[in-house]
């Protein structure tokens, strides 16, 4: 399941074998709702991110920033958008690895947004929990 199918919904998301084309030349070109539909239709292994950072970094209402943040196939391109007040919050849910204690971390530290604070607090202790979960019983001694 992918990040957009876990918020959306699977039966909103229509799958395809390759990467749907937007119906303007670029995303630029369309009105949200016709964004929002293409960025739910991607799968999850497509190669659009760099069009898909440009929507992140846009000035697009914040829905389709955040749809769009979930619809970047490789998280880590997305790291340089976690102290978005607007779109990290949402970001903080993608990571799963041991090196984003750190980031989560400092996030709860330094982030003057409250919200963002919050939301990587839960997630530093869900993913501190998941990867305790993953070290065999007899090293957890």
């Amino acid at each position: 399941m992918t990040a957009v199918e876990a918020v959306f919904g699977r039966a909103r998301v229509e799958r395809r074998n390759a990467s749907p084309s937007l119906p303007h030349d670029s995303w630029q070109g369309c009105d949200d709702s016709t964004l929002l539909a293409w960025l739910l239709s991607l799968p999850g292994n497509h190669d659009r991110d760099t069009e898909i950072l440009e929507i992140v970094g846009s000035s697009r209402h914040l829905y389709v920033r955040q749809a769009a943040a979930l619809a970047v196939s490789n998280p880590d391109h997305l790291l340089s958008y976690l102290r978005n007040a607007e779109v990290g919050p949402v970001l903080t849910r993608r990571l799963s690895r041991v090196e984003d204690l750190a980031y989560l971390a400092d996030l709860v530290q330094s982030s003057q947004h409250s919200e963002v604070r919050r939301l990587a607090s839960a997630q530093l202790q869900e993913l501190s929990a998941r990867l305790l979960e993953q070290v065999p019983s007899a090293t957890k001694r």
